[in-house]
């Protein structure tokens, strides 16, 4: 499963500003959104867990997930690693890579 995570500064009135995260699958179809754009990793996180739920939902086999981060947005070595250790330990996640 593709999964491609976008994120946008919206400037707002009055000199407030905003953020939003949205995560699409390879289909295009939104798995998730947020428009409080505090924490990307949570958000990176719950997108790999809705696309689980679609594989969950569709009653189908394990699937290669990428990740397909934005520019500027840069997980380290050893927080990948986490993550990758984390969701592989699922059986629906055969692998999992952030490009």
């Amino acid at each position: 499963m593709n999964i491609v995570i976008e994120i946008k500064q919206h400037q707002g009135r009055f000199g407030v500003g905003y953020r939003s995260l949205s995560a699409k699958d390879g289909n295009g179809e939104y798995l998730s959104n947020d428009i409080s754009g505090n924490n990307v990793v949570d958000f990176v996180e719950n997108a790999i867990q809705e696309g689980i739920k679609q594989i969950i939902a569709k009653d189908a086999s394990a699937e290669a997930f990428t990740v397909d981060l934005p520019a500027g947005i840069v997980l380290g070595a050893e927080l990948s690693a986490i993550l990758v250790q984390k969701f592989e330990a699922d059986p629906l996640v055969s692998s999992l890579a952030f490009n």
